[in-house]
């Protein structure tokens, strides 16, 4: 049989172009998004949509109403498209598709749009890309489950979209239908969020403009003179040296405290009044580091779309092993991460945000480049500090001008640098 050109009405392709099983699928998708449940209602919305006197309509109309293709959907979608069916394409390789799902993004600046053209149509920006996935997902056959595909898709979304959605739903078809009824408020009050950020941005890049140019001296910092060193068991009055655990260090012990400045023992110790909450490895933690980063390395995905999906099963796979562990106690000294495809190895002086060497060592001034998950940013900066060359251990002197590179805190997302650090 050949596509009947005019079988499909005005209102959903003016252009004549979709064929049977693209209508019947916007059809599925019009009922999903309007919970329209009943088959007499689904019915006469299908009749609505095929031009009058059509092929389409003529043989709609020629089946009686007992007739068993009219006796659910999913026998009349079977009907439609076996009458006006084409010559399918070469299907596409499934692991082609699922990269495809995984890499779909929308983003707020899109969805400020209001609306799109489709086909002469104007469309909600949510709507056609909730159509568009749909589209994917019943090429790919994938719509009754999860995989990685899902679980990456999942993870690109708009933090905000995220939380409208909730938990990652159990199959691509929930994953369509939640998208599908998201309230508009929630979309126009995460555009309006945007907005005013750009607002802000906007406004702090005008301040910056104004400061370029201008020069600051370099300061130079020294290292304070050591107190006197206190009598056995504490004499009163007496002044802790330089490091020693103190009122904010906890309960580390007397090598943990000199090893942090204003922090607890080398492990164990509490939150510190303000140092850099960095501990000294011994060796045999560097040598168990090194046999964790030499697993990451050979088991990092290449940079393919196949790649893609295979990385996200890894993460998805590391989630499921250390997903429970507290934020607070998670060692990915032990636990290693997933490495992004593409990226540099670890511990090779590349920059920390987004895996690249290109950039001057440790700026992370990564503006235009993507950022690799913050879990891995940690498991580079633990790999950096740990395995390359020490940077002026003596802790003193430390001159910083304006063409140094300088070495930013790795420890910056757990708490600034205050205290023992997350890893």
């Amino acid at each position: 049989m050949t596509t009947i050109p005019d079988f499909s009405g005005d209102r959903l392709d003016p252009d004549k172009k979709i064929t049977a099983v693209g209508f019947m699928r916007k059809c599925g998708l019009y009922f999903r998004e309007r919970e329209i449940d009943d088959l007499e209602r689904q019915l006469l919305d299908v009749e609505d949509h095929l031009d009058p006197d059509s092929p389409a309509d003529r043989w709609f109309k020629s089946i009686p109403d007992a007739d068993p293709r009219k006796s659910s959907w999913a026998a009349f979608k079977g009907a439609f498209e076996t009458r006006f069916q084409v010559a399918a394409p070469p299907p596409k390789p499934t692991a082609q598709l699922q990269a495809a799902l995984a890499g779909m993004r929308i983003s707020v600046e899109e969805l400020a749009k209001d609306t799109v053209v489709v086909n002469g149509t104007r469309v909600p920006v949510l709507r056609d890309f909730t159509t568009r996935v749909n589209e994917l997902v019943t090429e790919a056959n994938v719509g009754s489950e999860q995989g990685a595909a899902l679980w990456l898709f999942y993870q690109g979304l708009e933090p905000w979209l995220r939380v409208a959605v909730g938990a990652i739903p159990a199959t691509w078809d929930d994953m369509i239908t939640t998208l599908s009824g998201i309230p508009q408020h929630v979309i126009d009050a995460a555009v309006a969020a945007h907005r005013e950020k750009v607002r802000v941005d906007n406004k702090m890049n005008d301040v910056l403009r104004k400061l370029e140019g201008m020069r600051v001296a370099p300061v130079v910092y020294q290292a304070p003179a050591p107190g006197p060193t206190p009598a056995a068991g504490g004499a009163a009055g007496a002044v802790p040296p330089c490091g020693a655990a103190t009122g904010g260090g906890g309960t580390g012990g007397a090598a943990g405290g000199a090893a942090q400045a204003g922090g607890g023992g080398a492990r164990g110790g509490g939150r510190g009044g303000g140092g850099f909450g960095r501990r000294v490895p011994t060796e045999a933690e560097k040598a168990a580091l090194r046999v964790v980063l030499a697993g990451s390395i050979a088991r990092r995905a290449p940079s393919t779309p196949e790649g893609q999906v295979q990385y996200a099963a890894q993460r998805a796979e590391w989630e499921t092993r250390n997903g429970n562990v507290p934020a607070a106690t998670l060692d990915v000294s032990v636990t290693g991460y997933p490495l992004t495809p593409g990226t540099a190895d670890p511990a090779t002086g590349e920059c920390w945000d987004c895996g690249i060497r290109e950039l001057p060592v440790h700026r992370g001034d990564c503006r235009g480049r993507e950022k690799v998950p913050s879990l891995e940013r940690r498991f580079r900066a633990v790999c950096g500090s740990w395995l390359l060359p020490e940077r002026n251990a003596a802790g003193v002197n430390v001159v910083e001008e304006e063409d140094s590179p300088g070495v930013p805190w790795y420890g910056a997302e757990e708490g600034g640098g205050n205290g023992q650090a997350g890893f």
